[in-house]
């Protein structure tokens, strides 16, 4: 965590800047960053939502039209993080998977 600033009225946002972070590509490592940040930041009572950039860019999990999605995370969007990966060369079998919450 490169730095942390407020965001929004009250300042009930976080805007986390990850820069410096070692490449983080796999999409289940992403949410695992961003589960551990948000439910951290979220749990303290203070900030309701938080924001990810790196390098001044937005980071986040990558969507299909190539752009990424950087936020506002909160608990309620952390319901929907359930990935999982398949294994090599095995479509049908997951080797991975990742649920955010329970």
């Amino acid at each position: 965590l490169l730095s942390l600033a407020s965001r929004g009225s009250g300042g009930t946002g976080a805007v986390v800047d990850l820069s410096g972070l070692s490449s983080v590509d796999d999409p289940l490592d992403r949410a695992r960053v961003i589960t551990q940040v948000v439910r951290t930041l979220v749990w303290s009572g203070h900030i309701e939502r938080v924001w990810f950039q790196s390098e001044n860019r937005p980071w986040g999990m990558g969507l299909h039209d190539g752009s990424v999605d950087d936020g506002p995370y909160d608990y309620d969007h952390l319901h929907g993080f359930w990935l999982g990966a398949g294994c090599p060369d095995i479509e049908t079998v997951e080797c991975d998977r990742f649920r955010a919450l329970p």
